[in-house]
This record gives structure tokens, sequence and C-alpha cells, in this order.
């Protein structure tokens, strides 16, 4: 499975918060997205702060995820250089057909 780049060019990648927490722990995790238009890429920068209930400091840690998108084309492209056959496409976890609002597919080929 990939991100599917006409869903990728349709919806660009922003900048989003998302926070968790039990009894334990607070974590707020922010991810900021980078996109390399010409590379196909995105590096999606985490900042990822956690606080334990048992402590008054919250912690930080950073990472960045660098991503590659692909189309369909590329995809089977790729594939066919290396002698597989496609077989199907279809939106990771639903199996539904693949679409500019769909960032997950799934692409089945044999060998």
């Amino acid at each position: 499975d990939v991100w599917y780049s006409p869903c990728v060019n349709a919806n660009p990648p922003e900048i989003r918060i998302k926070r968790m927490e039990n009894s334990n722990l607070k974590i707020t995790r922010i991810s900021e997205p980078t996109v390399f238009n010409d590379k196909n890429c995105v590096d999606v920068h985490f900042s990822i702060f956690s606080k334990f209930a048992s402590e008054n400091a919250w912690t930080k840690t950073e990472e960045v995820h660098p991503m590659r998108h692909f189309s369909s084309e590329e995809i089977r492209n790729f594939a066919e250089q290396v002698g597989f056959k496609f077989l199907a496409s279809e939106e990771f976890g639903s199996g539904l057909a693949p679409s500019n609002d769909t960032w997950g597919v799934c692409f089945v080929f044999k060998k």
C-alpha cells in the first residue's frame, strides 16, 4: 500500500494536532508537512509532547518521516520492469476503487 498521488495532489497534507490521554499519560502530536511537488515527496515533521501524571514536566520528541506518493502508472511501470503482472488496486482497508479522496491505495501484483 502507498500514498496515492491523485489524492495527495487534490488534498495536500496540512498541519494536524492529535491529543490523546488516559489516567497515566497525556500525549500531543503535531504533524507539520513539507511538500516537494517536483519529487512526489512529503516530509512529515512530528513533534510529540508527552507527560506522565506523576511528573510535572513535558517531554518533547521530534522526528521526520519522509514519504513518497505514487500514481497508478508509476507503480505499474515499476512492477512491470521487474516482471510483475498487475492484478488489482483498491482503497486500503475498504476495497473501494481509488479516487482523489483515497490516501492509501493497495496494489496487487503477481510474479
